[in-house]
């Protein structure tokens, strides 16, 4: 009997937990909808403000289909976001609150790369050093992330489902950054890409507008490519963790 006169093992006790648990996780799944969407607004208005703000970009050859990639992708994005966060469950509502911190922790790792990359001026194998382990940990990350969610909540899916939003994650507060850049440094971009053989193939005469549109270019890659690698190392992640509990049951039963 406890001081306030109810058992250790009150069940008024645990269903006001459960209760306040239940709640939370409601509240989670729009919080974190609401926090990705506004991260893909603010980079739909960087990219639109950025061309606005230096328009000769568009008259480069093909010029406007470096501006509508990343628009189109963000917005498939959009839509991702609201699919996948519009009915919660608690099962979802896990994956998706491990996946935004594998998705800060490596949109950081990915900010620092970005960072390097263009200020440190590195070049062969010193900028491949400096590099594949902040890229390659990413996908480890991702991959952890899928792995402890199928372990912990039985479902393959929601395995892919925290790799993939992890990612997502990661690619908008990096490219964030990345548009941030062509604001704040493009004359540093534009020194990067005056000698670059991408440039020099092209037939773009401004080397500032090739600058803009190489970040638009890296950025709708990487908003691309990103949640497949994901959804493939969450896939890898998840079928080991059900391996694993397979072992485990079979031991407990030997």
């Amino acid at each position: 009997m406890s001081a306030t006169g109810a058992t250790r093992n009150d069940p008024t006790e645990k269903v006001g937990g459960d209760a306040s648990s239940a709640k939370w996780q409601e509240s989670l799944a729009p919080i974190l909808r609401r926090a990705l969407l506004a991260g893909i607004l603010l980079d739909l208005g960087l990219i639109g403000g950025r061309v606005l703000l230096y328009t000769p970009v568009l008259n480069e050859p093909d010029s406007l289909i470096y501006v509508v990639e990343p628009v189109a992708i963000l917005l498939g994005y959009a839509g991702v976001v609201v699919a996948v966060t519009t009915e919660s469950n608690p099962g979802r509502t896990t994956a998706l609150s491990y996946g935004t911190l594998a998705g800060l922790v490596t949109g950081s790792m990915w900010i620092l790369n970005l960072s390097v990359e263009t200020f440190a001026g590195l070049s062969g194998g010193a900028s491949l050093l400096a590099s594949a382990p902040l890229l390659l940990g990413a996908f480890a990350v991702w991959g952890a992330a899928g792995t402890y969610i199928a372990h912990r909540t039985r479902s393959l899916p929601l395995g892919i489902l925290a790799a993939v939003w992890g990612a997502m994650a990661c690619v908008v507060i990096t490219v964030t950054f990345g548009f941030a850049l062509a604001f704040t440094s493009l004359p540093r971009l534009a020194q990067n890409m005056a000698a670059d053989p991408d440039y020099l193939r092209s037939r773009w005469g401004d080397v500032t507008a090739f600058a803009i549109a190489n970040q638009f270019n890296a950025a709708a890659s990487h908003l691309l490519i990103a949640p497949i690698v994901a959804a493939t190392v969450g896939l890898v992640g998840g079928l080991l963790a059900e391996g694993w509990g397979r072992l485990r049951a079979v031991g407990g039963r030997v």
